[in-house]
């Protein structure tokens, strides 16, 4: 069992990584199961979840992002218990490759060169890619879950081996959100919900067309949730996107 990880699907293959489990604390583990594209299923009587010899450093709350075969491990609380317990947070951005091949086994990873340098060490933000370009956006950067969210929003090029070029910081987010979800989809970006300073959950979307990794101004959408939810499950498939589960009210 893990709360507060991260969990994503490439190649034909759910991977979970990271979060926090009560007996053993803070997890660095990466675990995987083959996805049977015919049903949906998962794994096999003789082939169930694998642990990846490769592991992050430990965090929880953390984002991770994947594009052109590369994971992004973003953020996080790196000491203390969840949800409310952390007492340190990380800004070290990690990446780790995922073979285009039958086993799913992750490779090594490395530490990115760059981080983030405003509002560095944050959990509870969000990261998505749009165009070769990593964008990062809200989390809380106080210990408590989540009195000192953040407004901020910045970008950083990806070249074609996954490094993580300078990051920029850009047009910030009209309000302070942590626990939101940043989505790509179309050439647009989308920070879902999430909750603001005094703990209250928020219905709205906000949606950005970058130029680059230049993002000039964020636009509120009509078109919002039907109830307010943080830490929550999100995706986006084939220009659409989900939000699934989380916390209301």
């Amino acid at each position: 069992g893990r709360r507060r990880s991260s969990a994503f699907g490439y190649n034909g293959y759910l991977y979970a990584v990271g979060g926090y489990e009560a007996s053993t604390g803070v997890l660095a583990d990466i675990e995987f199961i083959k996805i049977n594209v015919s049903d949906g299923s998962l794994g096999s009587t003789g082939d169930g979840w694998n642990v990846s010899a490769v592991q992050i450093n430990q965090r929880w709350g953390l984002t991770m992002p994947v594009s052109n075969s590369y994971a992004y491990v973003i953020g996080g609380c790196t000491s203390g218990a969840s949800p409310g317990g952390c007492t340190a947070r990380t800004d070290v951005i990690q990446t780790f490759q995922i073979y285009n091949n039958d086993s799913g086994t992750p490779a090594g990873y490395s530490n990115a060169a760059n981080s983030y340098t405003t509002n560095q060490q944050r959990l509870g933000g969000s990261a998505a890619v749009v165009n070769g370009y990593l964008f990062f956006a809200g989390g809380c950067t106080g210990t408590t879950d989540c009195t000192s969210p953040v407004t901020t929003v910045s970008s950083a090029p990806l070249d074609a081996n996954g490094a993580v070029g300078a990051w920029t910081n850009q047009t910030a987010l009209t309000t302070a959100l942590g626990w939101g979800k940043l989505l790509s989809a179309g050439g647009s970006l989308y920070y879902i919900g999430g909750q603001n300073s005094g703990g209250t959950v928020q219905t709205s979307v906000y949606y950005t067309t970058p130029s680059g990794g230049t993002i000039s101004s964020w636009t509120n959408a009509s078109n919002v949730l039907p109830s307010g939810r943080s830490k929550f499950g999100a995706a986006s498939w084939n220009n659409r996107l989900y939000v699934v589960g989380g916390q209301g009210s």
